[in-house]
């Protein structure tokens, strides 16, 4: 009897890192043409004064502000760097199925997985 651990089944990794960048593409095409809101302008302006040693306060998403503060120190301060950790963190519910579900069946898997990826 075959065992349904992921040893055996040598095609689920490469397939789920495939869906992990199908999912990181979703949520990056055209993440620069959308508008800020508010809240989103308010924490990009933390990264903004982070990145320049400037901040004043704390921030209440610490971990955003930190690492886009960081990734705006080291590249510029842009759009896109603004969206990459939120479409970064977004694309890694991809990877739960598999984390949680090593044991289950591998159909179950990849269907969990491409849904995580389509949603938006």
């Amino acid at each position: 009897m075959e065992s349904p651990r992921p040893e055996n089944k040598p095609y689920l990794v490469p397939v789920i890192l495939g869906i992990f960048s199908i999912a990181l593409f979703l949520r990056l095409v055209e993440a620069v043409e959308i508008p800020f809101t508010r809240a989103d302008a308010d924490l990009a302006w933390q990264a903004l004064q982070i990145s320049k040693m400037k901040a004043n306060g704390a921030s209440p998403l610490a971990l955003y502000t930190g690492l886009t503060g960081f990734l705006f120190w080291i590249g510029s301060a842009n759009n896109f760097f603004a969206r990459l950790i939120p479409a970064l963190f977004g694309a890694s519910i991809t990877l739960l199925p598999y984390s949680i579900f090593k044991q289950s069946k591998p159909k179950m898997v990849l269907g969990l997985s491409m849904l995580f990826a389509l949603d938006p």
